[in-house]
């Protein structure tokens, strides 16, 4: 997590590095076959895939998945055997829905995806899947939903810290216009 000591502004890249290590984390610690990111961009209204690990690495990584476009779930569909509609619907569903979890059960395998919440609002999805059956029992469900808190935390941290730096930078802008108005201003009012 970025502390306020930090200096320079997390550019997507490196932000796409710390999803990968998280994702490279749990799938080593949890034993999961494969893990991903995913965050929701509300303007475009996509899904894109921006941190994975696992073996599915290479078929999920950058994928990007039209909210509106069923046809843009194959990759998903083809890779995880899940209802890329019911992974939509999930995600656009209304906020009723917001902190629970959709799980899928095919044949020797279990996914379960999670909703990263940062201001009261989706941010994105962790999803996880491993080869067992019918593995995401409570004691494991309610420790994946501390990791997705925690998740959604370090996120909204980011996002505030960005914000702050953001806003700092306006403010040095401002103050330095205001500056240059003042110290000029005598040469103005002399002139008049």
């Amino acid at each position: 997590i970025l502390t306020s000591s930090d200096k320079k502004l997390p550019t997507r890249n490196s932000l796409r590095q710390v999803y990968s290590t998280n994702s490279h984390l749990i799938t080593e610690n949890g034993n999961y076959r494969s893990a991903w990111i995913g965050r929701i961009n509300q303007k475009e209204n996509k899904l894109n895939v921006i941190g994975s690990a696992g073996v599915h690495k290479k078929l999920i990584d950058n994928v990007i998945i039209d909210l509106n476009d069923y046809n843009s779930t194959k990759q998903i569909e083809e890779t995880y055997d899940i209802n890329a509609d019911t992974l939509i619907s999930y995600i656009n569903s209304d906020s009723d829905k917001i902190g629970e979890e959709l799980i899928f059960y095919n044949n020797n395998r279990s996914m379960a995806i999670f909703p990263l919440i940062t201001f009261n609002q989706m941010w994105g999805i962790l999803s996880l899947c491993i080869d067992e059956v019918n593995y995401f029992d409570d004691k494991e469900l309610e420790l994946l939903h501390e990791l997705s808190s925690d998740l959604s935390y370090a996120v909204e941290a980011i996002e505030n810290e960005k914000l702050r730096k953001e806003s700092e930078i306006k403010l040095k802008k401002s103050e330095k216009k205001y500056r240059e108005l003042f110290e000029n201003a005598p040469v103005g009012i002399f002139k008049s």
